[in-house]
């Protein structure tokens, strides 16, 4: 559960990570597909992390149910709101940031 919680972080992070002053939405969500296709493949990488009987024997871990992927994502989610808000805190607050700088 621990492996899938930190690449269900790093993939919200990816999608916050995109700007370092605007969200994911300011962007624009499709703008650059090759992170989803890169998304795509690292979920798809996960679920035979999670699910293949062969990597259960090799890693000694076992499938999780659904109720845990969405405690998961929630967490993941979570990252998603942490890194805005401190994108907000820096940069989204008007000129006070800019005046400092100057």
């Amino acid at each position: 559960m621990v492996v899938n919680t930190i690449v269900m972080v790093e993939i919200f992070y990816l999608l916050n990570c995109r700007s370092l002053t605007h969200s994911m939405f300011h962007v624009g969500v499709f703008t650059n597909l090759w992170i989803w296709l890169g998304i795509a493949v690292m979920l798809a990488l996960q679920m035979l992390f999670t699910y293949a009987p062969f990597m259960n024997r090799l890693f000694h871990s076992e499938p999780l149910p659904l109720i845990t992927w969405l405690h998961i994502i929630g967490v993941g989610a979570v990252a998603y709101v942490v890194v805005g808000f401190e994108k907000w805190m820096r940069f989204g607050r008007g000129d006070l940031g800019q005046r400092d700088r100057i």
